[in-house]
């Protein structure tokens, strides 16, 4: 949440999560704190991208 500290320092974060059980897998700061008017899109794998103001961003999962 970027109404904590801890969200101001790291901006929007990207979770991954197991559909079956709602546990978080992954957690990753994507560093910017707004994101575009466009919503994310699917890759052609177990990846997706990410579209903020400033930087376009490729979360993939192995």
């Amino acid at each position: 949440s970027l109404k904590s500290f801890k969200g101001l320092r790291e901006g929007e974060n990207s979770v991954v999560l197991d559909i079956e059980t709602g546990l978080e897998k992954a957690r990753l700061p994507m560093g910017n704190y707004l994101q575009s008017v466009t919503f994310s899109s699917p890759g052609w794998g177990r990846d997706f991208y990410w579209l903020g103001l400033d930087r376009l961003s490729r979360i993939a999962v192995e």
